[in-house]
């Protein structure tokens, strides 16, 4: 039967051979997937500009806070010479030589706005204008440069870096307020990060020779931590919104910034006299005078 068999299988492959065709081979068996390996690519050139703007970005950002900083450190620098007292005495002389005086002796820039004066107070060359200070003994810095600015009709400013002269007219549109050179207005120019209220109100009060009583019966708001910048803002303005960060209300009586709770606050104004309207002029009574 084998021998049959095996016989039968020589046949069929001669016969195949002799029709030039061959015997069907078995499928070829899948080799079992090799272990892909990671491509390394280059980065490509949108991954590269991004990366730089990054880089940029973070450069830029870098010196804008050290920029920052320093000009924080030269803003308190400037706020601290403004509160020192000082000895001086000026002849009769120009302005411009007066403020170059005390920029040397005080370390610090002094500009003066002159197309202010010119265009406001029409004075082609104030820094030409006569200027004079009689002998002064222990007055603050800042108090002399009210004095020389009120000269000429003037007010100054507290830049960053610098200390500015100009008209009312300017500071008034800065502020938001009418202001006079006989009184300007105190200006508070600062920064708190993280300060306790109390503290920031007496600051504020120290540097601006300003009156700032803090209610005892607010005495654990007023240990709040407030942080905030100022430049060049009116004393009232920057005692009101420190007050508000900590939950208290400014009360102006007269010229005291009183801070207290807010149910004080509404009591007080309830037994504050309030301003009466000037008496209109009688034309009667004008007719009279005149007769």
């Amino acid at each position: 039967m084998h021998r049959a068999v095996l016989a039968c299988g020589v046949l069929v492959v001669a016969i195949l051979r002799l029709t030039g065709q061959t015997p069907a081979a078995e499928p070829a068996r899948p080799e079992p997937p090799k272990e892909a390996k990671p491509v390394v690519r280059p980065p490509a050139e949108e991954d590269l500009r991004r990366a730089r703007e990054d880089e940029e970005n973070q450069r830029r950002a870098r010196e804008d806070a050290a920029a920052q900083e320093a000009a924080s450190k030269q803003a308190e620098r400037l706020r601290g010479l403004l509160t020192k007292p000082m000895s001086i005495e000026f002849d009769a002389g120009p302005l411009k030589e007066a403020l170059g005086f005390l920029s040397e002796r005080k370390g610090v820039p002094i500009l003066v706005d002159a197309e202010a004066f010119q265009t406001d107070l029409l004075i082609p060359d104030v820094e030409s204008q006569p200027v004079r200070l009689p002998r002064m003994n222990g007055v603050r810095f800042d108090a002399v440069l009210r004095r020389l600015a009120g000269q000429v009709h003037g007010v100054y400013l507290l830049r960053s870096g610098h200390i500015e002269i100009t008209t009312p007219e300017r500071l008034a549109a800065e502020i938001g307020r009418e202001v006079s050179p006989d009184r300007q207005v105190p200006l508070v120019y600062t920064s708190y990060d993280q300060r306790p209220l109390e503290q920031a109100l007496k600051d504020i009060a120290d540097s601006t020779e300003s009156n700032v009583l803090l209610d005892p019966r607010a005495k654990e708001k007023a240990k709040e931590q407030v942080t905030a910048t100022f430049r060049n803002v009116p004393v009232d303005t920057a005692v009101r919104l420190l007050a508000d960060l900590a939950g208290l209300e400014l009360v102006m009586v007269d010229a005291v910034h009183y801070v207290t709770t807010h149910e004080n606050a509404e009591a007080l104004r309830k037994k504050l006299p309030r301003a009466q309207p000037e008496p209109k002029p009688d034309p009667a009574a004008k007719q009279t005078k005149g007769a």
